[in-house]
């Protein structure tokens, strides 16, 4: 059985599963939305209950982390009888935290005994860590600076160059039920004063912008010309419906890919969506990796069929067993 775990609304999801469906493979799919009863956790295995379903880890032999987490079903906690004031309060902070080590161990033997894509251990990355690595390995990167003084800017990059802000983190600014994106934007200092602590980065002056699907033993590259529109030329996520960027097929030179595979190897990560920059001097920058990005943006405009790509990965798991090398090797 494959055990999928991820979000209900996620597209890239319902592609995988129907190639999934068309192979015929057995799979459930567990949904951050879904609430599961914990049956119980012995050293090596999980049994769960998914609306009278069991899941026995036991019968697992590959799953793929997409994205969200288990949700537990939570005891009612309303017949206990208060000893102090704020006691429901602390019991319930005290069995989330109890619920939370359960939920890790889970997904820690998941890691450990099943042939997996992804795992929720590692689907958070560090940026500046990311980029330590990279350099490290002989990527190109960004002059990278984080700092709430824009003297601290001036001092670090000097009055002449050309900066882009992009946040630290992943995260989003959620306002009711809107989300506002953080995108990547030119900044100039001369407009600075105070300011949030920011990432502030040189700005590659661009050829055009690669997105790499890494799977496994593979790379699928596209090249995104989103020079030719100004709505995307900072950022191509700013996408334009009347002026679509030109995406085509791209191979990454054979140097580069290695440093890719190797990047991949060194945060312990079998798949990832990375994004980085031909400039017009003809170098290669590194920008990022994100361990659960999108990848049905690279998969239909190159015809690459990356969900039927995952939904191969994952059966060929089963076929194999736990003898199949997925080192990649240069």
């Amino acid at each position: 059985m494959i055990l999928i775990l991820s979000e209900r609304n996620d597209n890239t999801t319902n592609k995988v599963v129907e190639w999934l469906r068309y192979y015929k493979a057995k799979y459930i799919r567990l949904n951050l939305e879904d609430r599961v009863e914990l049956v119980g956790i012995s050293i090596d295995r999980f049994i769960i209950n998914l609306n009278n379903v069991i899941i026995n880890s036991d019968d697992i032999e590959a799953y793929w982390y997409r994205r969200g987490d288990i949700s537990i079903k939570t005891p009612d906690l309303s017949n206990i009888e208060p000893i102090y004031e704020n006691f429901l309060h602390s019991v319930n902070q005290f069995h989330v935290q109890e619920l939370n080590t359960m939920i890790e161990f889970i997904h820690w033997l998941l890691a450990k005994t099943k042939r997996n894509i992804g795992s929720i251990l590692n689907a958070s990355v560090n940026k500046m860590i990311v980029l330590n690595y990279a350099k490290e390995i002989g990527l190109n990167v960004p002059e990278t600076y984080i700092t709430c003084n824009s003297k601290e800017m001036v001092n670090f990059f000097g009055n002449n160059k050309k900066l882009i802000s992009k946040p630290v983190s992943e995260n989003f600014v959620s306002l009711d039920t809107n989300v506002i994106m953080s995108y990547t934007e030119e900044i100039s200092l001369t407009n600075l004063d105070t300011f949030f602590h920011s990432l502030a980065q040189t700005c590659i002056n661009k050829e055009y912008e690669i997105r790499t699907f890494f799977l496994k033993t593979k790379v699928y590259s596209m090249a995104i010309f989103s020079q030719l529109n100004d709505q995307t030329k900072t950022d191509f996520r700013k996408y334009s419906f009347t002026k679509p960027n030109r995406n085509v097929p791209y191979a990454l030179p054979t140097a580069l890919k290695k440093k890719v595979f190797q990047l991949m190897n060194k945060l312990k990560l079998d798949t990832g969506s990375i994004d980085m920059i031909k400039s017009t001097d003809g170098k290669y920058y590194f920008l990022e990796v994100n361990p659960i990005g999108q990848f049905g943006m690279v998969s239909s405009p190159c015809n690459y069929y990356l969900e039927r790509e995952v939904a191969n990965a994952l059966t060929n798991t089963i076929a194999y067993g736990h003898k199949k090398d997925t080192t990649a090797k240069y």
